[in-house]
């Protein structure tokens, strides 16, 4: 912004990382909380899955996941070969792109599975993704609710997500 009003010039940021629109909360005590979607990720081959509780961020545009937690619970069979580096909130991480099958449950259980192009974290707990909240499992972007045309409920006097509709 200094540089914007002494040049007298706008200036603009381009990531070649999908753009992640977050920032850092100001403190509010106990006032303070993230909006959460609970996922359910899915080895359609072996029919193992893994429930994650992701933080929802629609400033978002792709769904971010940790690694580790898939291969415990044998989701990935294997490390992928081709592993990228980006940044993101200053700090490098890297991550390989994988098509994953995601689901997503209703409040009436109506369930929906979708396969999607997410970016798979590698070394979860040290990357940037867990810095604004260090308990985070995974972070759901808009991919998710587009793909499996969600509706999406956000009530913030309750703090909870309600899905009212998948599919």
């Amino acid at each position: 912004a200094e540089m914007s009003l002494r040049d007298n010039r706008m200036y603009w940021v381009f990531e070649t990382f999908p753009l992640i629109e977050e920032t850092s909360w100001v403190s509010l005590q106990d006032m303070d909380a993230y909006p959460t979607l609970r996922l359910e990720v899915v080895n359609n081959s072996t029919s193992k899955s893994c429930e994650v509780i992701a933080d929802f961020d629609s400033g978002s545009n792709t769904t971010v996941l940790d690694e580790s937690q898939l291969r415990d619970a044998e989701i990935l069979a294997s490390k992928p070969r081709s592993i990228k580096e980006a940044v993101h909130l200053g700090s490098t991480f890297q991550y390989s792109r994988l098509p994953l099958s995601i689901r997503l449950a209703d409040e009436t259980n109506n369930r929906h599975t979708e396969r999607l192009d997410c970016a798979v974290v590698y070394s979860w707990d040290h990357s940037p993704w867990t810095r604004i909240n260090p308990g985070r499992q995974a972070l759901a972007g808009r991919d998710l609710l587009l793909s499996l045309s969600a509706s999406v409920e956000l009530d913030g006097k309750a703090r909870k997500t309600y899905i009212r509709r998948v599919g």
